[in-house]
């Protein structure tokens, strides 16, 4: 007799990640079938509850380098809270880098601060902003996995070696 459970999983930003938890999981015995819902941010998960537990299976999803957050919270609840957090971000986001570009390309700013900030002061601009990103990056790679993530830093880096700082 199987058993389905839903597992929400956070983490996940491609197909690739999404292949990586899928055989992650099945692999487990008693596993039957695994479907990843990627827009969703959770599995769906046919077991034989004699072979196998939910805490085996979150065991697997931690161990392929993926979260499952707390599950106490209601799936509504959660989603408004997300919408919530990723409209405010992106007004926030949007009005900043309009403003930015404005008034730097207006006053002139770019040009100068490319030409006077020292190039150790770009670094660690780069490497602070950038660190959740390349942290990401360096544990998929470990893993042999290619992300979204490492294209945005290839991309970073390439800006870093023709001199385009501000593009980096």
């Amino acid at each position: 007799m199987t058993e389905k459970i839903d597992i929400p999983v956070s983490g996940m930003d491609c197909m690739e990640c999404a292949a990586h938890v899928r055989s992650s999981l099945e692999s487990l015995p008693g596993v039957v079938s695994v479907d990843v819902l990627l827009s969703s941010a959770k599995l769906v998960i046919s077991y034989d509850p004699d072979r196998t537990s939910a805490g085996a299976m979150k065991r697997a999803v931690k161990e392929a380098g993926y979260a499952v957050p707390d599950e106490t919270v209601s799936a509504d609840a959660s989603l408004a809270a997300f919408t919530r957090r990723v409209l405010t971000m992106f007004g926030i986001v949007f009005g900043a880098v309009v403003c930015a570009v404005v008034f730097g390309e207006w006053l002139g700013v770019f040009a100068s601060v490319s030409g006077n900030v020292p190039w150790w002061i770009w670094v660690a601009v780069i490497l602070l902003g950038g660190y959740p990103v390349f942290a990401n990056v360096i544990r998929a790679s470990l893993r042999g996995r290619i992300i979204s993530h490492t294209l945005m830093t290839l991309g970073m880096l390439a800006a870093i070696a023709v001199g385009e700082w501000s593009a980096a």
